[in-house]
């Protein structure tokens, strides 16, 4: 017998898929006395120590809204599995204050005070930026072939072809056609490259700057859309996209030819989009959990050449609270520095040192776990 769930609260909810994964008996078993309160005693005991207590940290958390970077999430495994957390950029996650108050009241018997939920505009606007995300995933996952068999006629796709000189297309299948020109962009994708339009151009330069396949339609603004590597998501065209696997070729594209990919974003657009650019770089190069010791050096030196982002990120221990000692504290900067000449031995040092420091909740509606990443 189906467990109807959705007569439980939505944070509730979120957590179902995975109880059922890890205990399917569960909403068997428990099919008469089923409440939001024993869905959280469940999912609270798949909870590691350090996972709990970074969710009753984020509990705490002074500011309204509560929003992790992709290093944050990688310690909260298991919620990293659950609807609970929501993309809202591709590298910034929103929790929701219900969850973090329904966890206050079941598992820690509202030892906190109950957080305030949003407001309805707030809402609508986190919901959107949920929305987008998740329907831009699906398209980061597209194939070169695929987008070109999804949204090509035969016709299209030969246009293609004579557009750009190709032989042997005429009487081919659709299938050999889209094998023809993916070889063909692989093998010299500066020669279709060159032949891009400036507006084209400026659209892939937004792809770069934002580190992204997938862009919001009303993003593209007046920018042409009819370069064949570009596509929207019919028949709903809200987003701009381009196949996952050419990011970096595009990326590449700008660097060979010394193009700055700024010069190339119309000027109302620049400033915002240069800041996306660089918080969305700084993420990027944030140290994760799963980060060799030789990668977590490399990040941070390159976070140390960046004095912008060098600032930022020795600024994100007093926003939020935390107290380093000396020691850490120089081990942070030695890194910054790329005076590390043994990674290994600067990462047990660095994890000796957070391991017996002290830790306070911060204000920041960002939380920095790195006392935690290993």
């Amino acid at each position: 017998m189906k467990v109807n769930r959705n007569t439980l609260d939505p944070s509730a909810q979120k957590l179902c898929d995975l109880i059922e994964e890890k205990n399917p008996r569960f909403f068997t078993k428990n099919l008469y006395i089923l409440n939001e309160e024993a869905i959280f005693k469940e999912f609270a005991q798949y909870l590691s120590e350090e996972e709990a207590f970074i969710i009753e940290l984020l509990i705490q958390n002074e500011q309204k809204e509560v929003i992790l970077g992709e290093a944050e999430l990688q310690l909260l495994e298991q919620l990293n599995q659950t609807e609970v957390v929501q993309p809202i950029s591709p590298v910034m996650y929103f929790i929701d204050n219900d969850f973090l108050n329904l966890y206050n009241h079941f598992i820690l018997n509202d030892r906190y005070p109950k957080r305030p939920l949003l407001s309805s505009k707030e809402a609508q606007s986190i919901g959107e930026a949920v929305q987008k995300q998740r329907m831009g995933r699906h398209y980061q996952k597209l194939s070169f072939s695929e987008a070109l068999d999804a949204y090509f006629s035969v016709d299209m796709l030969k246009d293609i072809c004579r557009g750009f000189g190709l032989k042997g297309f005429s009487k081919g299948k659709k299938s050999d056609i889209i094998h023809l020109i993916e070889k063909a962009f692989k093998d010299d994708s500066d020669a279709f490259l060159d032949t891009f339009l400036p507006d084209e151009l400026s659209l892939l330069a937004q792809f770069v700057l934002l580190d992204t396949n997938c862009i919001p339609i009303k993003q593209a603004g007046e920018l042409s859309l009819n370069a064949f590597i570009i596509n929207t998501n019919q028949p709903f065209d809200t987003l701009v996209f381009m196949p996952p696997e050419y990011l970096d070729t595009v990326k590449g594209y700008f660097e060979k030819k010394h193009l700055d990919p700024l010069d190339f974003i119309p000027a109302a657009q620049r400033d915002e989009i240069a800041e996306a650019s660089k918080n969305i770089r700084f993420e990027r190069l944030m140290p994760l959990p799963t980060d060799s010791p030789a990668i977590k050096v490399n990040k941070l030196e390159k976070i140390g050449k960046d004095a912008t982002m060098r600032k930022r990120f020795l600024a994100n221990n007093e926003v939020n609270g935390m107290k380093h000692s000396e020691k850490v504290r120089k081990l942070i900067l030695k890194a910054l520095d790329g005076k590390v000449k043994n990674p290994n031995q600067w990462n047990q040092e660095l994890q000796h040192q957070l391991q017996i420091g002290d830790v306070q909740v911060g204000s920041s509606n960002i939380i920095d776990f790195s006392h935690y990443r290993k």
